[in-house]
């Protein structure tokens, strides 16, 4: 069901956010040895750590985002910078939800 308003969105997003956080910050190294299969690929099995699939997540977003990025600048809009470098040379700021 598509969300009612961009603040609907945010709100979610910010909410995954935190929890992702916390989730994360509670792992230690066994936790990212755990093996994750992945069901869409059946055969042969897909099988691999939990800090390889977090890596496809981050890998896999950072694709998703260029997309973005793209069809705004097409629609006009302005295009941010999302290189992860960028972020580290920043000082790694903090998500800003405004």
């Amino acid at each position: 069901q598509p969300l009612k308003s961009h603040g609907e969105l945010k709100s979610l997003t910010q909410a995954n956010h935190e929890k992702l956080a916390a989730t994360l910050a509670s792992w230690n190294e066994s936790a990212l040895e755990h093996e994750v299969h992945i069901p869409w690929f059946p055969d042969p099995p897909c099988i691999l750590s939990a800090a390889e699939a977090l890596l496809q997540a981050v890998l896999h977003t950072q694709h998703h985002r260029g997309q973005c990025m793209t069809r705004l600048k097409d629609k006009g809009g302005n295009s941010s910078n999302v290189d992860y470098i960028i972020w580290i040379w920043k000082d790694r700021p903090a998500a800003r939800w405004a």
